[in-house]
């Protein structure tokens, strides 16, 4: 299993915070290339960010892994995982992805629909474990555990119509 696709109805304040449970992220970094939320209790400074070079990893892993509150409720998210002392890098396709120090690509499109690809097989375990928790919780619709992704595939919220998702077959 290299992703996974997980779509599901309603709302839910921290879905990142009840997937992610369980995976240490401490030798890690998160970084944010898009956020957008419509929340009406985000925190000031998170609200319709148009700079989130100005969110530092600690910010963000606050914000999606510890707080309760509804803070972390993207609308739209690019967030990429890389080991900490590594770069930061620009990412558009699958390929990209795996030749970069990247561990984890978690993109989100209208608050409910989740893609993530993963290079730690473990952490993907861990996330549909977390998902078969959630179940009586989260309304989930989709589930599906991605085997392969075309290395074309884009992982960004806002794709051209035509391109390829990570659970397109070529």
């Amino acid at each position: 299993m290299v992703g996974l696709r997980i779509c599901f109805n309603g709302t839910d304040t921290n879905i990142l915070k009840k997937l992610l449970r369980g995976i240490d992220f401490n030798k890690y970094d998160f970084d944010i290339n898009y956020f957008e939320s419509y929340e009406l209790n985000m925190p000031e400074d998170w609200d319709y960010l148009s700079d989130v070079d100005e969110i530092t990893s600690e910010q963000a892993k606050n914000r999606i892994l510890k707080v309760d509150e509804k803070c972390a409720a993207p609308e739209f998210l690019e967030l990429f995982v890389r080991p900490k002392n590594t770069n930061r890098r620009d990412v558009v396709t699958y390929q990209e992805f795996l030749y970069s120090n990247y561990v984890m690509s978690i993109i989100i499109i209208d608050h409910r629909n989740i893609e993530i690809c993963c290079k730690n097989e473990n952490w993907l375990s861990k996330i549909y474990n977390n998902i078969t928790f959630l179940k009586g919780v989260v309304d989930f619709q989709t589930v599906i555990m991605i085997e392969k992704i075309t290395n074309e595939a884009i992982l960004k919220c806002f794709r051209p119509k035509g391109t390829i998702n990570i659970y397109d077959r070529k």
